[in-house]
């Protein structure tokens, strides 16, 4: 019998089924790593107080990133201070060092400093400057925060002080007027007798800072005053609020350097510094000079001033002492003039207004040469430029009117010149002045030029009535010399040439002179006016305020009734002119104010000085432009309104002028349609009757059912509208009718109540009003669904009806059986074991006050359909089962 033997398989000693359980030991092992890597590390600090530290709340942040959190708050062992627990992130560990502060940052505002306004919204939290040393878990929070690592860039030196005035944290540091740091902490000296205040430096401007650097205290307002005036100095607004320090270097680019922990001292202000240049200027008397008042001027700059007045030993003349400003170092040159500038009260020189306030002051007019430190004063100002190589020329006049000294000498309008000195001839029986043109304009004068005087205004009075012409307003006011020159000529006119001084342009050009030739590219056009007014010669034409022509010419029509104005207009701009052109002033400068605002008018600088007339179409669109023609002649409108547009007149009745004037816009989709032409009493003397005009296509809504409104700004803690009206001023606003033609209207002073189309309207009654206002939200938990549109009494005046209403949207969850209730204010109770208990709706409802309601869960039939109006309750407080009401109500999409 044969037998198989038996195959024998060796098997492995450790089975695949094994494999499980290690896998399932390595993913616990990886889960508890992962779980001790993720758990942060345990720290404590110590505060003072506990005051803005929430448990489990108060976050710890490093440049703006959550690192960790407070999660406890005990106090000490000595009951005199604060011991906070916190768990920091295990990834910010390295941070933990000996030296790491942390301290509470809270909102702190005043005059000088405002820091932490992010925890108005975000709360307090702890901030952290991590530090150097060994690892560390226990730390004593700083008073203040740290010099942190943004201040370890630049230079931080030391400023020593006898008190520290309004220098706080965050003042600047100015080098000529330019922050280039900041003063980041103070501290009273070891000795106590002064203050160290520690300024750091940005590391662009560290460079400036050498050891002859002068530091002076730029704070607040220096005024130094006396009967001929008075000196004010402040470094800038901030400085004048916040406090401020100024340095001088007198050679930045002097290689020695300061290093951090320099100290240096402040002075009391910049005089007291004694930084800058000392220059002698001798003047004839000291009549009108200050020590420490009067000051150097150039260009409206101050770079100086006089610190010290002696006489010389003749006794006829005065020394001044003059502290220049250093960088004015480089204009001190031996050609460089000065004279005392006295105050001149005009109308158009604000300056001399300044300086007759301010006090006299010493101007200056660079030259050329050598540097020098004594100088002579002119006794009077020097000619309009140094060097100009110009025309010296006299006129000759029977009076001097009102030219004075720097009368400016017009050329169309431009200033081409100055009057230098006037004086009487030999004989006594004329005035001749002596004028000055600048070399770039000595070409306009030929033999044939005509002077005349433009000063002032010209009145003539005669059996026939007044005659009375004026030239532009600069003129009017400050006096001045125009002239025409008809041909100019090449031939090169002699200094010091003799020219008639005519006493107006007629005078000059009923002396032969030719009214205008027009030149090659342009076209004359005629306009006719009643009266003149401030256009003349050379004002400007403009279309749509672009220049296109000017005023050359103007006579008296044949029948002396009216002004003919020819008027050159830019052949380029032909095409702009048609029969419907319309032409209308624009001289001068328009303002209407009032509690609406201030509406100021003004074509350009240029038509505020010397006048000016613009043109448009009149409403047609479909104007043929045509060629301008010398013989049309197109009459001048008083003002823009007169010549283009379309006007209907209605009076507007209000209960109140509150906000309603003369010059009131009146608007319609936020585009201005008319205004407010006056506002009077009515005649019963219980109202305000407005005058108002509808301008162009706005004369459509002057139809029964238009509803007017003023708008205006609200301001609140939690609703602010229409804050643009702050600064345009308020305006009324339309919603059109589609009635009748109508002129009168009565108007509200508020926004009128939305179309009842829209929304639901409805009434709740309530004994007494309380803190319920026009406007307060209308809330269903807690979201606003509504608002209160107004109140009154009931015909019986038991009761008070508030007008709400609720949007289109969430009118469904209004039924029949819906509860309201007055949500305004806190509700509070207290009790001996309970404690105490804070209810309110929101915190709007606590400060403005608000109404809230519930409708009830039920399974009974209930009427859905609410009537626009209806009435319902409004009672004093909820009952605790409204509030558990939850109802599935589907809204209107």
């Amino acid at each position: 019998m044969n037998l198989t033997e038996p195959v024998i398989t060796k098997k492995n000693w450790l089975s695949g089924i094994w494999l499980l359980p290690l896998v399932a030991a390595l993913m616990g092992g990886w889960t508890i790593y992962q779980s001790m890597n993720e758990k942060g590390i345990d720290i404590s600090i110590v505060f003072d107080s506990a005051e803005g530290i929430r448990e489990g709340k108060t976050p710890i942040m490093y440049k703006g990133v959550r690192i960790g959190v407070v999660k406890k708050v005990d106090i000490s062992e000595n009951l005199e201070q604060v011991k906070v627990l916190a768990e920091i992130q295990r990834a910010a560990s390295e941070s933990l060092k000996e030296t790491t502060g942390f301290w509470l940052v809270t909102p702190r505002v005043s005059i000088t400093e405002i820091t932490g306004l992010d925890t108005i919204v975000s709360g307090n939290y702890i901030g952290i400057n991590p530090g150097d040393g060994e690892k560390r878990r226990d730390f004593i929070a700083l008073d203040k925060p740290p010099i942190i690592e943004e201040y370890k860039q630049g230079l931080t030196i030391d400023i020593l002080a006898d008190t520290l005035g309004s220098i706080a944290r965050g003042s600047s540091v100015y080098f000529r007027q330019i922050p280039v740091g900041e003063v980041v902490d103070y501290e009273l000296a070891e000795t106590q007798n002064g203050v160290i205040i520690k300024v750091h430096i940005e590391e662009r401007y560290a460079h400036l800072i050498k050891e002859s650097s002068r530091f002076w205290n730029a704070s607040g307002l220096s005024v130094k005053a006396s009967l001929s005036g008075f000196s004010m100095q402040t470094e800038s607004l901030a400085a004048l609020i916040s406090g401020g320090i100024s340095f001088y270097t007198p050679d930045p680019e002097s290689v020695d350097t300061v290093d951090n922990g320099a100290q240096f001292k402040l002075y009391a202000d910049f005089d007291s510094a004694k930084v800058g240049i000392l220059v002698k200027i001798s003047f004839e008397s000291a009549i009108g000079l200050e020590e420490g008042v009067t000051e150097v001027k150039y260009d409206a700059f101050k770079i100086g001033i006089v610190k010290k007045l002696s006489y010389q030993k003749t006794g006829k003349s005065v020394n001044a002492e003059v502290m220049f400003d250093p960088r004015a170092g480089d204009l001190l040159k031996t050609g460089t003039k000065f004279w005392l500038d006295k105050p001149k009260l005009s109308l158009t020189d604000f300056s001399g207004l300044k300086s007759l306030v301010q006090g006299n002051h010493i101007k200056m007019q660079v030259g050329e040469g050598a540097s020098s430190r004594e100088f002579v004063a002119l006794n009077k100002p020097p000619l309009m430029s140094n060097g100009d190589q110009g025309i010296h020329l006299v006129l000759k006049a029977d009076t001097l009117g009102s030219i004075e000294y720097e009368s400016p000498v017009l050329y169309k309008k431009i200033q081409v010149g100055q009057v230098h000195d006037f004086r009487l001839d030999k004989k006594g029986e004329s005035v001749l002045i002596d004028i000055y043109i600048t070399e770039r304009y000595a070409h306009l004068i030929a033999p044939s030029t005509r002077f005349w005087n433009a000063s002032g205004v010209q009145v003539s009075v005669g059996a026939t009535g007044m005659d009375i012409q004026t030239g532009s307003m600069s003129t009017v006011m400050s006096g001045g010399i125009e002239f025409i020159t008809p041909e100019l000529s090449t031939k090169k006119v002699k200094n010091d040439s003799l020219y008639d001084l005519y006493t107006n342009y007629a005078a000059a050009t009923e002396a032969g002179l030719a009214p205008y030739k027009p030149a090659k590219d342009e076209t004359i056009i005629q306009i006719s006016t009643k009266d003149l007014g401030s256009l003349d010669i050379g004002s400007k034409i403009y279309f749509k305020k672009i220049p296109v022509g000017k005023v050359v010419y103007y006579r008296l029509s044949n029948d002396n009734k009216t002004i003919i104005i020819s008027a050159a207009i830019q052949n380029k701009y032909n095409h702009l002119l048609s029969d419907s052109s319309r032409f209308w002033r624009n001289s001068g400068l328009k303002i209407k104010a009032g509690l609406s605002g201030v509406d100021v008018d003004m074509a350009s600088v240029s038509a505020l000085l010397n006048g000016g007339i613009s043109f448009a179409h009149y409403e047609n669109k479909n104007a043929v432009a045509t060629k301008a023609q010398a013989s049309k002649v197109y009459p001048l409108y008083p003002d823009e309104q007169l010549a283009l547009q379309l006007a209907e007149e209605i009076t507007i009745k209000f209960s109140l002028a509150q906000g309603i004037s003369e010059g009131t816009a009146i608007k319609y989709l936020g585009i201005p349609v008319g205004q407010i032409t006056a506002v009077e009493l009515a005649k019963d003397n219980k109202s305000i009757i407005a005058r108002a005009k509808l301008m162009g296509p706005a004369i459509e809504f002057a139809r029964a059912g238009t509803k007017f409104w003023l708008v205006s700004a609200e301001l609140g803690l939690f609703k602010n509208k229409n804050l643009d009206t702050l600064i345009k001023g308020s305006y009324l606003d339309i919603k059109p009718g589609k009635g009748e033609k109508q002129t009168e209207f009565i108007a509200k002073l508020n926004q009128p109540d939305i179309d009842t189309k829209q929304g639901l309207h409805l009434v709740l009654q309530t004994p007494r009003l309380g803190s319920i206002k026009v406007g307060n939200s209308v809330s269903y938990r807690q979201m606003n669904v509504g608002e209160v549109r107004g109140f009154r009494l009931s015909k019986n005046a038991t009761q008070v009806l508030i007008d709400i209403y609720i949007a289109p949207q969430y009118a469904p969850l209004i039924k029949n059986n819906t509860k309201f209730w007055n949500a305004s204010g806190v509700d509070m109770e207290f009790g001996l074991f309970s404690g105490a208990e804070v209810r309110t709706e929101s915190v709007e409802s606590i400060i403005v006050g608000g109404i809230a309601f519930a409708t009830p869960d039920t399974k009974e039939a209930v009427v859905t359909h609410i009537k626009e109006g209806q009435v319902f309750d409004l009672h004093d407080d909820y009952e605790p089962e409204w509030l558990a009401w939850h109802p599935e109500i589907a809204l209107v999409e």
